[in-house]
């Protein structure tokens, strides 16, 4: 039980960082088409944390060097 509530805080924690660096960065030309987030995907960004921040890295670092 421990393992799944340790999963659960760090994608919170997660998307807690990812909402914060959108938010603060939603001016800037790189998001400009980002679509902002809603409680369904935040959820499913927390259920598979793993995969969301190799993907938020990936496009983050695309967008930012182009």
């Amino acid at each position: 039980m421990d393992i799944l509530l340790n999963y659960i805080l760090a994608g919170f924690a997660f998307c807690f960082l990812i909402d914060f660096v959108s938010d603060k960065l939603k001016y800037h030309t790189a998001f400009e088409e980002v679509p902002e987030w809603g409680w369904p995907e935040r959820l499913i960004f927390i259920s598979v944390w793993p995969v969301g921040i190799l993907i938020f890295i990936y496009f983050f670092l695309k967008s930012y060097f182009n």
